[in-house]
């Protein structure tokens, strides 16, 4: 069974050298495939990478992978440093005003960082080459729980899919034994309104012969019910594929809800109109999980 939900969550870490690579990525549903990637400064050309990785995991759903690094010693952010000769004059000059003001003196430390040209931040250089095998052991590792996370969702959409299945097969089974009852009540009703007109035998035969066979035409659900058998294994057998199976689920349940549909409007019979709006009403069951799918 290889049934996967779109829903997950993946972390990974990792250290090569000095370097180190954190990595979460996390997965939503989503109709086509959206992969989006937050670096630090400095790696944007990791981003590629990490895309074609998850594009070899993924066929659709919302994909958000997040990346911290750093080296030993240093940070992806780059060291801080501040110009003292600099900001020595400007809090002067701020005092000198400050005076000449009446101001009350309430500077502090955290003034430094809003003052023009005083701090500043030396990026950190990112040598690529060593990074890289950090970066994919990190994802790698996010990857797998992710899948492992996404399977095990992934079985229990494809046990809640089964029994929602074999339900509907069962409702085509009794649809198709009410099917006779169905014709029968039909000409009882026909055979009732032609009574009513009060004509003579031979005109009643007449006119009721021909509305039985169209009555006969258009009751007739036996194509209707075989169609939604053939989907209905289809269905079974896709919950058995290596391949995704979501977006071929969802088709399969558009087809199935349609022959219902017809099902519902030839057969005019109570009980049969109940199981139609059972059927129905599972349809869009299997439907709405068909979206966690991959």
């Amino acid at each position: 069974m290889s049934v996967k939900s779109m829903t997950g969550y993946g972390h990974g870490a990792a250290r090569r050298g000095s370097y180190w690579a954190d990595v979460e990525i996390s997965s939503v549903n989503r109709k086509q495939l959206d992969v989006r990637v937050s670096l630090p400064r400095g790696l944007a050309l990791m981003e590629s990478l990490v895309v074609e990785r998850v594009q070899q995991d993924f066929s659709r759903g919302c994909v958000s992978c997040t990346v911290t690094s750093g080296q030993q010693g240093n940070t992806a952010a780059g060291d801080l440093r501040l110009d003292r000769v600099l900001a020595a004059a400007q809090v002067r000059r701020l005092r000198l005003v400050a005076r000449q003001l009446g101001l009350k003196d309430d500077l502090s430390a955290s003034l430094l960082l809003q003052l023009p040209g005083v701090a500043q931040t030396r990026e950190f250089e990112w040598d690529a080459r060593l990074f890289r095998p950090c970066l994919e052991d990190a994802l790698d590792q996010a990857l797998r729980r992710l899948d492992r996370m996404r399977r095990k969702e992934g079985r229990m959409l494809a046990a809640d899919l089964r029994a929602r299945l074999a339900a509907m097969a069962g409702m085509v089974r009794r649809l198709r034994a009410l099917s006779p009852r169905a014709a029968a009540e039909a000409r009882r009703q026909l055979k009732k309104r032609v009574l009513a007109l009060g004509e003579s035998a031979a005109a009643v035969f007449r006119n009721g012969a021909k509305e039985l066979l169209l009555l006969a035409e258009r009751s007739d659900i036996s194509e209707e019910l075989t169609r939604l058998d053939s989907h209905l294994q289809q269905a079974l057998a896709l919950l058995e594929q290596t391949a995704p199976v979501g977006r071929t689920l969802d088709f399969l349940s558009q087809e199935l809800m349609r022959e219902i549909n017809t099902v519902g409007a030839k057969a005019n019979y109570l009980p049969m109109t109940r199981l139609v709006i059972e059927f129905k009403a599972e349809v869009e069951r299997v439907r709405e999980q068909a979206q966690n799918v991959e």
